[in-house]
């Protein structure tokens, strides 16, 4: 099990799959260029498990979710108002 704190807290329970977390933020206007960074704070709760960042961007909502995801935590983005940025948990093991 693992938390991720965001703007409020999430609880992601993958058992021995994955599972994930997945926003999209609309910054109302053209940004021209920008370093966006994804720092997650998460904590697991039992077990281990393996977390992948992923992040995109685009200037219209309608062409957003045909776009490849880049996996990293930190991205360097031009003339987008979009963002897209997913959490995933992938296969929680026991510690006992």
């Amino acid at each position: 099990m693992c938390h991720i704190w965001d703007k409020f807290n999430l609880l992601l329970a993958p058992a021995h799959t994955s599972g994930y977390y997945e926003e999209t933020i609309d910054y109302l206007g053209i940004i021209p260029s920008s370093k966006i960074s994804i720092t997650p704070n998460i904590e697991s709760v039992e077990g281990t498990s393996n977390t992948r960042l992923f992040i995109r961007t685009s200037d219209s909502l309608v062409t957003l979710a045909g776009l490849p995801y880049i996996e990293s935590s930190e991205y360097y983005a031009t003339n987008f108002q979009y963002l897209q940025y997913k959490v995933l948990v992938e296969g929680a093991k026991s510690g006992t």
